[in-house]
């Protein structure tokens, strides 16, 4: 279970990173548009 819940919070801050870079690539929505 600890195993499975470790890999989840690394997903999480995986996606959590990758969010934050593309909106700090690009400060204009220009996939939301």
């Amino acid at each position: 279970m600890g195993q499975y819940r470790m890999y989840q919070f690394l997903c999480f801050i995986m996606f959590a990173e990758l969010l934050l870079f593309s909106l700090l690539a690009s400060p204009l929505p220009a996939g939301l548009s």
